[in-house]
């Protein structure tokens, strides 16, 4: 189509040229003049054209927006689960505070004075029972089960790093920042109850291996709260 008009403009450019040589001067140059405006409005349309073109390609598609609609909902409920374990986190912390308050003033006060011991009588010797049976043998104690408490995924972080700033970001309210972290593969998501194994602990968080579903094998960090029994 575009190619069509291109030829129709020249032919009308061509024309006006031979009235021109016929000494036809006035419909020539018209002729021209009309031809040369038509390819200058061909060549913007063009133009605009190809812009267009670019901006549709650009634009994500319906797979990607709902991809990523789904990934800040399960960041959002993340982050509502962080605010909650953090709340918690300080409220154990002055409870452990003034608990230790309390053990260094017993600790201040003077010892009681003791009553002289009275004598107890001999116990009867009694017949010994024959020692128990040894308890069979129990699957690993460093496994636990990971949850949230909250929604259906949980997010884990590959890295420490990743960790920490997630945890900023979730502090923050960056949505962003943690998307980011998430399309960067820093963040992968695994089914609430999924089988752990404990690895490492650092202060609040702890690094474990998936031992069910679809991650089997990966090793992350999360929140000490969300490895429970």
């Amino acid at each position: 189509m575009t190619a069509a008009i291109v030829i129709c403009c020249l032919v009308v450019v061509l024309v006006g040229v031979a009235l021109i040589i016929h000494d036809h001067w006035l419909f020539g140059g018209a002729t021209c003049l009309v031809g040369l405006v038509l390819l200058v409005l061909c060549a913007v349309l063009l133009n605009q054209f190809s812009h267009l073109n670019a901006e549709v390609a650009r634009a994500p598609s319906p797979e990607q927006l709902t991809e990523l609609a789904e990934v800040k909902q399960q960041l959002a409920d993340a982050r509502q689960q962080m605010d909650e374990y953090q709340q918690r986190w300080e409220n154990e912390r002055k409870l452990r505070w003034e608990a230790e308050a309390a053990v260094e003033e017993r600790e201040a006060e003077p010892a009681p004075v003791e009553a002289p011991a009275q004598e107890e009588a001999l116990p009867l010797p009694v017949a010994e029972k024959p020692a128990a049976a040894p308890p069979p043998a129990t699957a690993n104690p460093r496994e636990r089960r990971l949850t949230s408490g909250g929604p259906e995924q949980v997010p884990v972080c590959v890295t420490e790093e990743a960790f920490d700033e997630f945890i900023q970001a979730a502090a923050r309210g960056d949505t962003h920042g943690a998307v980011n972290l998430t399309l960067a593969g820093l963040i992968f998501f695994v089914d609430a109850n999924t089988r752990v194994l404990m690895l490492d602990t650092s202060w609040g968080a702890q690094q474990v291996r998936i031992l069910s579903g679809p991650q089997t094998g990966l090793s992350g960090w999360v929140p000490s709260e969300w490895v429970v029994k």
